[in-house]
Order: structure tokens, then sequence, then C-alpha cells
């Protein structure tokens, strides 16, 4: 088994500082990763808006459908940028939402991780909301498994014990 962890994709129409375009740019390395994957693992913000258009939203759709045939799968955690008001809850309201309920990607939610098996072992893959900046004591009275593999999307601040943006 091969998994990727890739973070911060921010997919959306070509941002004015690039001369490529990002829209395949980004469709592109994502096969690349899948081609050499069978499980992709984002680490959030897939999307740098919670909505987006239609006509950049139908072709990462095609995308990861045409990989999912190739047996790859794909998993991400809750990204800030990727629902309204950094709230898991409204995830149906967001292009996010779409991936998940067309069932081209799970997304790992604090109640809900996800297990890879692989032979005789199996992964849980766990989360903390996006919002939650204490990660370390959202999770300190949780008990945990030696397979067991926590994701986080803040970023550790120096000096401090808390996870911050």
């Amino acid at each position: 088994m091969r998994i990727a962890i890739v973070g911060d994709v921010h997919y959306a129409p070509i941002p004015d500082n690039r001369i490529d375009d990002y829209i395949n740019v980004c469709l592109d390395k994502i096969t690349q990763i899948a081609n050499y994957c069978n499980q992709v693992i984002f680490l959030g913000d897939i999307f740098s808006t919670p909505k987006v258009d239609e006509k950049y939203l139908i072709p990462l759709i095609d995308k990861l459908a045409e990989l999912k045939e190739q047996g790859v799968k794909f998993h991400t955690i809750v990204g800030n940028h990727d629902v309204y008001n950094e709230m898991e809850s409204r995830l149906n309201e967001c292009s996010l939402g779409v991936l998940y309920k067309s069932r081209l990607m799970d997304v790992i939610l604090p109640d809900r991780p996800i297990e890879i098996k692989d032979g005789n072992k199996l992964y849980k893959f766990h989360t903390v909301p996006v919002r939650y900046r204490d990660a370390i004591e959202y999770i300190k009275d949780k008990h945990y498994d030696d397979n067991d593999i926590l994701l986080i999307h803040h970023e550790y601040e120096t000096g401090t014990n808390k996870f911050t943006y």
C-alpha cells in the first residue's frame, strides 16, 4: 500500500500571480500523485473558497472519478478554506460536500475517522475540528492505539503548546 499525504492544494480559478494554467496544473499533479499511490489523503484546503464555480469543479470531479475507477481512493480532512466559518457542519453547502456526496472522496471528521487496511494491519485516521485552536487539549483525553494516525490542518506555533494559523 502506498499513501500520499498532500496539503493545501487550494484548487480555484487561476490566481493573478500565476502564469500557468493553474487548474490543469492541479489536475496534473493530482494525477501524478495518484499514479504513484493507491490512497491519497489531503490535509484540508482542497479548495481556496468553500464554493467553487461549476466550470472549475466539474474537471476535478471528472479527474477524481477517472482515478477512482483505476483503484485510487481519496480522503481529506476539512481545512479552513473548505467550509464556511470553519464549521464542518456546513460541509453539504460546499464544493467539498459535492465530492463527498458523489462518493469520490471520504471526508475524515472528528467523530468519523476512516480506516485503511494494509494486509493484516488496520490503520485508523483521525482529525480534530478545524475550528479547534488547541489540538493537544482536544486529543489529550482521547484513546489512540499504535495504528491510529492523527491528521491536523493547523500549524504548530513555535514556543507554545498551541496549534494556530
